[in-house]
């Protein structure tokens, strides 16, 4: 959970027409297996506040995906999810999956 001092520093308002780079955003890899449940995480980018990289690891695992299929079987695959953290009335989702699997 982000505490206190990072929300303060990483959830500053964003003024109108400013880049959303500013907004923190973790890259987190994520094993999901083939029954949908993400077994492994580990930071590709980090936001730079660990306790946002630590909770993105954390609601990454106990999210559900949908399994990637090779030839229309379910299999492990690892994708990369843009984890985002912003103020609300942004517009930003909390995170968005972007990438697709990797082929084999």
């Amino acid at each position: 959970m982000p505490t206190p001092a990072d929300r303060q520093a990483a959830w500053q308002p964003v003024p109108k027409g400013q880049a959303r780079e500013n907004i923190p955003r973790v890259l987190v890899k994520v094993l999901v297996e083939t029954n949908g449940c993400a077994s492994r995480a580990e930071i590709r980018q980090s936001s730079g506040y660990p306790s946002l990289d630590n909770y993105a690891v954390r609601r990454l695992l106990a999210t559900r995906f949908l399994p990637g299929t090779r030839n229309g079987t379910p299999d492990a695959m690892w994708v990369t999810v843009p984890f985002l953290f912003a103020p609300s009335g942004m517009g930003v989702p909390t995170f968005v999956v972007h990438d697709a699997p990797p082929r084999p």
